[in-house]
């Protein structure tokens, strides 16, 4: 009996185990919820406002990794951009963060692209790797301190999704 006990939870243990690994991973440009303290960090972005996990309370902050070399990056600009306008005055802010080593092409794309964005120049991805961004864009929304969301990969940040999640977040502050 002790013996068959013993098989029976072997087996359901090798199934849980095979469920986890064949689960389907996010797709590229899907949230991500996630729970676990944002890393400790401080900056001042070229705009002037000071950045850090504590600074904004309650609020959204939405953190996104980027450079101007990246495809998907520049493709999702416009929507980030129209994003950070629609929730700006609902306590939203976005920050893009750019690994651009020359900042004077860096401050040329910001221009001829037309960025009002909070931003910021990261050559050395001192923030990204603190976050622990492997690929670019990530991007992540801090609230409380805490990270709560991930997005990996470009995508349409006036999509359904993004929406419905930032609005259920705004309605915990």
């Amino acid at each position: 009996m002790r013996i068959e006990f013993v098989r029976l939870a072997a087996i359901a243990t090798l199934a849980a185990a095979l469920m986890l690994t064949t689960a389907p991973a996010a797709q590229e440009g899907e949230i991500l919820r996630v729970s676990q303290p944002a890393p400790p960090f401080s900056f001042i972005t070229e705009q002037g406002q000071r950045i850090s996990p504590a600074s904004f309370g309650g609020e959204l902050l939405v953190i996104n990794f980027w450079e101007t070399a990246c495809a998907p990056c520049v493709k999702e600009l416009p929507s980030l951009t129209e994003f950070a306008r629609a929730f700006r005055s609902k306590g939203v802010v976005v920050v893009a963060v750019a690994a651009d080593a020359d900042r004077e092409s860096y401050q040329k794309f910001l221009a001829d692209h037309h960025v009002h964005l909070e931003t910021y120049r990261d050559p050395a991805r001192r923030i990204s790797r603190a976050f622990g961004a492997n690929a670019f864009p990530e991007t992540y929304l801090v609230q409380k301190g805490s990270i709560v969301g991930k997005v990996v990969g470009g995508t349409d940040w006036n999509g359904k999704d993004i929406n419905s999640f930032v609005q259920e977040h705004l309605g915990r502050n």
